[in-house]
């Protein structure tokens, strides 16, 4: 029998080769400090609110260092699937922020809790689907549904509402309880923040209708062929992946490996620049293109160029320093330089700084 979760059916969406080598090649990946942080956080949350369920407390400071605890030794479990996870000191740190603000702002209702971090499995014609909640409430007439997220940025209301992972949590209680409204949320631990999205039997029939559309075309899969996006900067293959360049990056043995390297970085280079002014046309003329996760299009930008002298009146006349505001153009300067006595005096009265960049730029004869 099949077995599908919400992570295996967004990878695939995202990209059938990512899935093909992550769960039928069975390759393995190191997990990336945004994962490790996030599920120790997630263990630390588990291990408080389950506490507050047992006490019957809404709230108890004084067990977050016990509940962190808790969550370093689940980690580091030999026996935990997938072997132990160990972090460093800096992740460790950053775990414990992140959770004692939580604790800070955190009011749970022990009455109302149903499953704390439980796997629940839904089986279907040929497999099973499972998915584990990190927090499910019933509340009157219907269940809560929280995700934890340590996302450093928080979602709009539009991408809450359209979140695939919450319609499947809605899916599967509807599915096993036969709740027909479901309400589900994200709290992103880091601010403090929860936004969610109520479900309705409508919207839960449109879920249930993707999550089948797309075992369907798993289990149909031949080719697994790249599909390039922002998922790309995290996939743990991309370096030798057909859609990004089939061109091997092997370090350079020999002054000629090293030139057959910066020859193709050109040519790379110049396709991106002829692709991207080709993408420019065609959205100058069709509008936004949205590709991978990713909007391609003119977008506006907007600044303020106020007038330097009556800038100065009206930060003094407000009693500040204009000062550290105001910087002198380095290509406006570079032209004052040319002349030999200006250059002189500028240079009198300025520090000079020096960096260096890798780049490339016309060799000198």
């Amino acid at each position: 029998m099949d077995h599908y979760s919400y992570s295996k059916l967004s990878l695939y969406d995202n990209c059938s080769r990512q899935y093909k080598l992550r769960y039928l090649e069975k390759r393995e990946e190191p997990p990336s400090r945004p994962l490790k942080i996030g599920g120790a956080v997630h263990e630390a949350i588990a291990a408080y609110d389950r506490h507050l369920v047992a006490e019957r407390v809404k709230t108890d400071v004084t067990w977050a260092t016990v509940a962190l605890a808790e969550a370093k030794k689940n980690l580091e479990d030999p026996k935990q699937r997938g072997g132990p996870t160990k972090l460093n000191f800096d992740e460790w740190d950053e775990v414990t922020d992140i959770f004692m603000g939580f604790v800070d702002s955190h009011i749970l209702e022990p009455e109302n809790v149903a499953a704390i971090e439980e796997m629940h499995k839904i089986i279907q014609d040929g497999y099973t689907f499972w998915a584990k909640i990190d927090l499910m409430e019933i509340l009157t007439g219907f269940p809560r549904i929280t995700d934890y997220k340590t996302n450093h940025r928080i979602m709009s209301d539009a991408e809450i509402s359209s979140d695939f992972q919450l319609g499947t949590y809605a899916w599967m209680i509807h599915t096993l309880s036969g709740y027909k409204e479901i309400y589900c949320q994200l709290d992103f631990v880091r601010h403090r923040t929860t936004k969610g999205v109520r479900f309705d039997l409508e919207a839960i029939k449109k879920v249930e209708k993707r999550i089948t559309g797309l075992i369907e075309t798993m289990r149909a899969e031949k080719a697994w062929k790249p599909a390039p996006g922002s998922h790309c900067s995290w996939c743990a293959w991309a370096e030798d992946c057909p859609a990004i360049s089939d061109l091997p990056v092997e370090p350079p043995q020999t002054e000629e490996d090293a030139g057959k390297l910066g020859g193709e970085i050109l040519v790379l280079e110049k396709q991106l620049k002829d692709r991207k002014e080709v993408l420019n046309k065609w959205t100058a003329k069709n509008g936004f293109l949205e590709v991978g996760g990713q909007a391609f299009g003119h977008f506006e930008s907007r600044g303020y160029k106020p007038d330097v002298p009556a800038f100065i009146d009206l930060m003094r006349e407000v009693g500040q320093d204009p000062y550290p505001y105001i910087n002198v153009d380095g290509r406006k300067l570079s032209s004052l330089m040319r002349d030999e006595q200006m250059a002189a005096e500028i240079e009198l009265i300025s520090q000079e700084s020096v960096s260096t960049s890798f780049r490339h730029k016309k060799a000198e004869v």
